[in-house]
């Protein structure tokens, strides 16, 4: 609701490009999936937990799944996402081959705060060039990455140049 409100989520005849990085079993996904079907999504994942979202969304009747071969290009991604598809598996390091701006919305949901400092730095990083907004719903708790996180937005995205974004909401009370 959240992101529909912000007009990051529309409904209408435009299809989105969504993709969350660190997926869980897929619940999220197909939760925008149902709401918005035309959205193509974006599975950004390590390779343990990409089976699982596979089988789930394959489960709930999607067909149109992709993912990339160890000899795709960057220009190879540039025309599959011009495509249909419903999902597009990703592992971590492929986020290099997504082009600049090629997503309209990037997801994280409570995974950057249990990942290495240097992986949130590299992810967001990423998010700068390839997406439009950014949605990390992740918590602060006394044995997670909460200010390694929260320094790597604040000089990852807000700071960053050549656009520099905008924080419209936090809510540090989650503790």
């Amino acid at each position: 609701d959240f992101l529909m409100r912000q007009g990051e989520l529309q409904r209408g005849e435009r299809s989105h490009v969504v993709m969350e990085i660190g997926a869980g079993w897929g619940g999220f996904a197909a939760l925008v999936k149902r709401l918005l079907p035309r959205t193509r999504y974006i599975i950004l994942d390590i390779p343990a937990s990409l089976p699982l979202q596979m089988s789930y969304v394959h489960q709930l009747g999607y067909r149109r799944i992709r993912t990339l071969r160890s000899e795709t290009t960057a220009d190879d991604v540039a025309a599959l996402l011009r495509t249909d598809f419903d999902f597009l598996f990703l592992l971590p390091e492929q986020i290099d081959l997504l082009p600049d701006d090629a997503v309209d919305l990037t997801v994280n949901l409570d995974s950057m705060v249990e990942m290495p400092s240097s992986s949130v730095v590299h992810y967001l990083q990423h998010v700068a060039r390839t997406s439009r907004a950014f949605y990390a719903n992740n918590r602060r708790g006394r044995y997670n990455g909460w200010g390694a996180f929260r320094g790597a937005v604040e000089t990852q995205l807000l700071r960053h140049r050549p656009r520099r974004w905008q924080l419209l909401t936090e809510n540090a009370s989650w503790t």
